[in-house]
């Protein structure tokens, strides 16, 4: 039988995270994973040369900006010869690949239309970029150690109501930095980052360096107030999924109003954070929080779920197969490239499968090989952290999981994020709150 292949088709401007060519799944349990890079212009037809490299292929990554460049310039031969139409015998599995971002250029539910998984940083993809994602070692690692009498100290006896850190671009389409003047005047915020506050109306002085340090800081507050860039669907970062859940505090997010599919991070359905979607005004936001302030119990209940973990626990390890999987990729050590306890008995690395003693133990490292060893894939581009994407990435030369995937978790279309004009009118803001105003520097 003939070695399957994978294929990516990727822009000299864009080449898709965290791929190298060659062998690069050795670690990760799938040695003969060959990863290659067809490159395609936006502008060029393919040739047949290309055309037979990616129709020969098992999986067929394509990043979505390439796709929205074919599709805003009408190129919809392009797409209709790399992706054969769904049903047929023949034919790579076509995965999207969405870039970390929010997806302001969305190519049409038309262009969309013929693949078969989505992968990227969407908490509803098929495959998803781990990153976000906040593990028991951040969790209850050495960080959280040196910060543990912080971020111990029960809700109800931290001296700061809410706090908000604008670590990315000022002026968001979300809005966020005028939701936030907004909420201010309902509540007592402080903000860091854009010029939104000066420094001696801050509660408690100037934001510290040092990741210790900051934990700390932040674990001061009964609220973190995780406002991404945009809205749109399945758009959750680190602003949601890690910082305020390291330092103990309640998330309140704006962003995805897919959150809600999401459990608490320890699988369960109790409460863990407060969606702004879900309230008319930033008015009628600082009711709920004002009042979740004056009921210890309620404030209780909203960090619950922190009660019974521990370092070796496996957050939101419950909850369905995407996002267990970023969760076990995000596990593995990026140093050495080996998983931790609960990830190794699953998939285990080449350096420990040769630790494994005895006949039982070389019969179960072959096993956890043998839906791997024979297929190929294709792509490119450096990652956040390496280790992490490309353990995700690696899992398409998983056949039977593939298989899994688009049965479980069939392609359906992204749409764009909202306008701006459609943020203001979702989260009761004046029409004017979304004119575009100067951008200001973090240090202003």
């Amino acid at each position: 039988m003939q070695d399957p292949v994978a294929t990516s088709a990727r822009q000299d401007d864009d080449a898709i995270a965290g791929l190298e060519q060659g062998h690069i799944c050795k670690a990760y349990g799938a040695p003969t994973c060959l990863f290659q890079q067809l490159r395609m212009s936006a502008d060029d037809v393919p040739t047949e040369k290309q055309l037979d490299e990616a129709q020969s292929a098992d999986i067929l990554v394509v990043p979505s900006t390439l796709l929205h460049a074919w599709d805003k310039s009408n190129m919809t031969d392009h797409i209709g010869k790399l992706l054969p139409k769904k049903g047929g015998n023949k034919g790579p599995t076509r995965v999207l690949y969405w870039r970390d971002g929010a997806p302001s250029k969305a190519p049409s539910a038309q262009a969309q239309h013929e693949f078969d998984l989505l992968m990227g940083h969407q908490i509803n993809a098929a495959i998803i970029n781990p990153i976000p994602f906040t593990g028991a070692r951040a969790l209850f690692g050495e960080h959280a150690e040196a910060a543990a009498d912080k971020i111990t100290t029960p809700l109800n006896e931290r001296r700061g109501n809410a706090i908000a850190i604008i670590n990315g671009r000022c002026d968001a389409d979300s809005l966020r930095d005028q939701y936030l003047e907004e909420l201010q005047r309902h509540m007592k915020v402080d903000i860091y980052g854009c010029g939104l506050q000066k420094a001696s109306e801050h509660k408690f002085g100037e934001l510290p360096k040092g990741e210790a340090a900051r934990l700390a800081f932040v674990a001061q507050y009964k609220f973190y107030l995780a406002f991404e860039e945009t809205i749109a669907s399945g758009v959750a970062t680190a602003q949601l999924l890690s910082a305020p859940l390291v330092a103990g505090a309640i998330p309140v997010h704006l962003g995805s109003p897919d959150v809600e599919k999401l459990p608490a991070p320890d699988g369960s359905s109790k409460p863990w954070y407060v969606s702004v979607l879900k309230h008319e005004s930033p008015k009628a936001l600082a009711i709920e929080l004002r009042a979740l302030m004056a009921d210890e119990k309620k404030l209780a209940a909203m960090v619950e779920w922190r009660k019974g973990l521990g370092l070796e626990s496996n957050l939101w390890g419950t909850h369905n197969g995407p996002v267990s999987q970023a969760i076990a990729d995000l596990a593995w050590d990026t140093d050495e490239q080996q998983p931790m306890d609960f990830r190794a008995k699953q998939l285990a690395a080449p350096k420990q499968q040769q630790q494994l003693q005895g006949q039982a133990g070389q019969q179960q490292g072959q096993e956890q090989q043998a839906s791997l060893k024979n297929l190929k894939p294709a792509h490119s581009e450096e990652m956040v952290d390496v280790t992490a994407h490309r353990r995700a990435l690696c899992s398409l030369c998983d056949e039977v999981r593939v298989a899994k995937l688009k049965a479980s978790h069939p392609f359906k279309p992204i749409k764009p994020q909202l306008t701006r004009e459609e943020a203001a009118a979702k989260l009761g803001l004046p029409a004017e709150a979304a004119r575009v105003r100067r951008k200001v520097n973090d240090d202003e």
